[in-house]
């Protein structure tokens, strides 16, 4: 039932470039297809997938999350430009991100997977002092 509600909601929005992928897919066919992704729609009411939000916001692909998830709201508040199921999904938003907002998504993503913040955030989780871990 969720399939066929989706499939007609992608109907609704005229777009016959959107593919879902409701089949088990091997590892290469899958980053194969993700690879030239323009849109990424994840209607799931729970953190999920984030290891493919990081992806799509590294190579500047245009997200859609429910506004009640942890991973919408934390982007939001950390200026990523992501769009709500809710309110941003229709016709008019179906436009590829410009090159300054996949600029801006690319320099904050990096920032944030950096090996020096990683490191910084690994070690208050695990209650370390910063300049003993050197």
């Amino acid at each position: 039932a969720y399939i066929q509600g989706l499939q007609e909601k992608i109907k609704e929005l005229g777009n016959d470039h959107i593919s879902l992928i409701t089949e088990y897919l091997s590892k290469d066919e899958y980053y194969k297809k993700i690879h030239h992704v323009g849109y990424f729609i994840l209607n799931s009411y729970c953190q999920q997938a984030l290891g493919n939000i990081v992806f799509f916001l590294w190579t500047g692909t245009k997200i859609f999350l429910r506004e009640n998830t942890s991973t919408y709201q934390t982007l939001k508040k950390q200026s990523f430009h992501v769009y709500s199921i809710e309110r941003d999904l229709n016709k008019q938003n179906m436009t590829p991100l410009s090159l300054t907002e996949k600029q801006h998504n690319y320099q904050l993503i990096c920032a944030l997977i950096s090996e020096e913040n990683v490191k910084a955030h690994w070690l208050k989780i695990l209650n370390f002092d910063k300049s003993a871990a050197s």
